[in-house]
């Protein structure tokens, strides 16, 4: 198969009316997406093509009209059949928005929240989350207004946490403990050149040991975590305005050729894309 995405159409939507919301339409041939996660919860609508979609150790399928519901930290990749193409668009929501959803339905101190169904074949929820994405797309002058987009937005969470959504699991043994500690030294600079030994002496566990337990708590080796960790902040940066060339060397890439290939192959869409929206 080849390894070079083929982006036909890429489209970024952030709102300022909706801070911790964005939109993203992809149409896709071939290869696009390596293994990766969000830090985000991900709902995503298929529009056109089919599709075998990784999830945590798991294959499941796609297909028009389908719900695609990933929750933060989940491994995924999802590429359209060979030969074929995808059409599709997908939102990123803070967990803020989650848990703030969560609070107002089943009431203060409910748990963290994930989705407990990865596909989901309901025609209700797709529409739910098409006219989302179409208010938060349209531009003056015929914008919606903020309460459209806020009403929209809290009655598609509130529909789809209702009735396919669950408390995540304490996840407190003292082998989770480790690999949150190797996570925190990891996300408090994803920049940062720590070697094998730094996350080892975080852990309190040999070398060996941290990588297997690591990649158990998270799905992927702390090498690839911190790498998206950096795509991540590499997103939040330019959406900020910053220079593509500014942005490879704050968050940690060898140089901005080597930036642009990694950003592609976890975003789908180069720096340039991301940022023109």
């Amino acid at each position: 198969m080849a390894r070079n995405p083929l982006h036909s159409h890429v489209v970024f939507c952030r709102d300022p009316d909706l801070p911790g919301f964005e939109v993203r339409y992809s149409r896709y041939g071939g290869y696009a997406f390596r293994k990766h996660t969000h830090a985000a919860y991900c709902v995503g609508v298929v529009e056109s093509g089919e599709s075998d979609f990784y999830l945590d150790g798991r294959v499941l399928r796609t297909k028009p009209g389908d719900v695609v519901c990933i929750n933060p930290g989940e491994v995924h990749a999802c590429n359209p059949d060979p030969g074929s193409a995808m059409i599709y668009r997908m939102a990123y929501i803070s967990p803020l928005w989650i848990t703030r959803v969560g609070a107002e339905l089943f009431g203060p101190g409910a748990g963290a929240f994930r989705f407990a169904c990865p596909v989901l074949e309901d025609r209700d929820m797709a529409g739910a989350f098409e006219a989302l994405f179409a208010a938060a797309a349209r531009r003056e002058p015929t914008a919606a207004d903020v309460l459209e987009k806020e009403s929209l937005l809290v009655s598609a969470l509130g529909a789809l946490m209702s009735r396919f959504s669950d408390v995540a699991p304490p996840r407190d043994t003292g082998e989770n403990q480790a690999a949150k500690a190797v996570r925190d030294l990891l996300d408090a600079d994803p920049a940062g050149g720590h070697s094998l030994e730094d996350l080892a002496r975080a852990a309190g566990r040999g070398r060996f040991h941290t990588l297997r337990l690591f990649r158990a708590a998270y799905g992927l080796p702390p090498h690839a975590y911190r790498t998206q960790l950096r795509v991540e902040l590499a997103k939040t940066l330019l959406a900020r305005g910053a220079s593509i060339a500014d942005t490879a060397q704050e968050t940690g890439f060898v140089d901005q050729s080597h930036f642009t290939r990694v950003f592609r192959e976890h975003t789908g869409a180069t720096p340039s894309q991301y940022q023109t929206g």
